[in-house]
């Protein structure tokens, strides 16, 4: 495995370098989506076994080769130009393409790339990963495709319910003006009456008791004309919901009259039915009677329910895959901005943190501290006590810098090598001395023996700190700069020590 690989992923305590790199490289062969890493001149340096897939070759074949030498001439520009994009920006890189797999197939993908640095801060290439998209892709197309599906249906079906209500109302009407000559036309009125598709039912006012009914009605609703006449509806139970018949009663009794009330019934079968329903009272032998028709749409309401599920089926798909997309996007995002032994931001990460900083001072005119922190001759721990000793004595380190912090928008990271570095927003030179002046003595309390120093038999370090608030012409190099130098004059002094530029 090469130095790209080797400074890709984070160590683990108690394993041997190998046992760890055959850990992390069996890792990212588990990802099922293709990863590649690539140096700063564009060359692969190394790749899972899903990019291996997506290309068709082995990874020997792959590793030392550059995007010219894999893909076509257009695809690989359009890479290169991508790749070179990133190291001019820096950052991360989001894009979405059409890719051909090498089994022939075209998917939809999202590339997401970041740039990686070395364990002293040095850019050492981009790591990529490609998110096949194809079936979300499918998704999103169905669900537009259903929306516009249900959208027609809705469009036609509230015509033809239109157009129902229309030929209800004009039936009504019809019915209405049959009612009125009925007695000298009753032949005219039993056609009409018995031929209408709707579900025609006549009752007395009074009590209620059915007197007449048409062949829909009976078809409807599955009961005899024998069952019905001289019989209550309350008596084989027609309306689902008591309190709907109730209204349906009341405004017969007081308007004499109404349409298109929305109602649910059971047939003898037990189904439900869904229509609506209108009444108008007339006179029969001198006595009030009130007409009752039902437009049935039970088919028409079960259709716009499926409709329904499909769409609220499909959201629920495309808001799972949107979710998955975006855990895996912070998990990419958290390993490229972390630092891989001490588990501190990284330098990348640190220098997007002090730009933010910066500006944001510069707007409000708030003083923004930094102090440079560097392990008093590591060196010689390292050749003493061992290299592993040492990054253990990294961590310690830098657990004891990010338990000093007093607050959520203070900034612990390594810098690089055996240095780190604090930023602390809102913070003038005295707070910052003072907090790490209290760092310097945490690191020496922790009592980490050290035969190898010049200064002490112990652990230290040695601390440099500015703080200033940035003006118009202020550059932040030179934020960066004095914390360098009053390092320097804190090592010269003597060491374990804070000094203040």
């Amino acid at each position: 495995m090469d130095y790209a690989e080797k400074n890709l992923l984070p160590s683990f305590p108690g394993a041997s370098t190998d046992e760890q790199l055959h850990f992390l490289q069996t890792l990212i062969n588990s990802i099922a989506s293709p990863v590649f890493y690539k140096d700063c001149t564009g060359i692969y340096q190394g790749c899972n076994k899903a990019f291996e897939e997506y290309l068709g070759k082995r990874k020997e074949e792959i590793i030392g080769k550059s995007v010219y030498d894999l893909a076509p001439p257009d695809l690989a520009a359009q890479y290169e130009e991508m790749d070179r994009a990133l190291f001019e920006q820096g950052g991360q890189q989001t894009y979405e393409a059409s890719v051909l797999y090498a089994d022939g197939s075209r998917r939809d993908v999202v590339f997401n790339k970041s740039l990686y640095y070395t364990k002293d801060g040095v850019l050492a290439g981009l790591v990529g990963i490609i998110w096949d998209i194809t079936e979300r892709k499918q998704l999103e197309q169905v669900y537009l495709d259903t929306q516009n599906t249900l959208q027609e249906k809705v469009v036609q079906r509230t015509f033809e319910l239109q157009k129902a209500n229309e030929t209800l109302h004009e039936k009504i009407l019809e019915l209405e003006q049959m009612t009125a000559a009925l007695s000298s036309s009753e032949e005219k009125f039993s056609k009409a009456f018995h031929y209408c598709s709707d579900a025609i039912g006549l009752f007395r006012l009074h009590d209620e008791r059915y007197i007449e009914v048409n062949d829909a009605f009976i078809e409807l609703f599955g009961y005899s004309r024998e069952e019905i006449i001289d019989h209550k509806s309350t008596e084989f139970g027609l309306w689902l919901y008591p309190e709907e018949r109730a209204n349906a009663f009341k405004l017969a009794r007081e308007q004499g009259s109404f349409r298109d009330l929305e109602s649910a019934w059971l047939n003898k079968n037990g189904d439900v039915r869904i229509g609506l329903c209108s009444a108008a009272s007339v006179e029969i032998d001198g006595e009030t009677c009130i007409l009752f028709i039902v437009h049935d749409f039970t088919e028409r309401k079960r259709i716009e329910n499926e409709l329904r599920a499909t769409r609220d089926d499909l959201e629920r798909q495309v808001k799972r895959r949107t979710q998955e997309l975006y855990d895996l996007n912070s998990a990419l995002l958290q390993l490229s901005s972390s630092d891989g032994l001490t588990g501190l931001a990284n330098r990348r990460a640190l220098d997007d943190f002090l730009e933010r900083q910066w500006q944001q001072c510069k707007r409000r005119q708030t003083p923004l501290a930094f102090i440079m922190i560097d392990v008093d001759f590591f060196k010689e721990y390292n050749d003493l006590y061992g290299h592993l000793s040492g990054d253990e004595c990294l961590k310690k380190v830098a657990r004891t810098l990010q338990n000093s912090l007093k607050r959520s928008s203070d900034f612990a990271a390594r810098f690089g090598g055996e240095e780190f570095a604090a930023v602390l927003p809102d913070t003038d030179l005295s707070g910052a001395t003072l907090l790490a002046e209290e760092l310097r003595a945490a690191i020496e309390a922790l009592g980490i023996a050290h035969h190898a120093s010049a200064v002490s038999t112990v652990l230290t370090i040695s601390l440099g700190v500015t703080a200033l608030i940035p003006q118009k012409r202020d550059v932040l190099s030179s934020l960066l700069a004095a914390a360098d130098q009053a390092l320097y004059k804190a090592k010269r002094a003597g060491r374990n020590r804070v000094e203040r530029a």
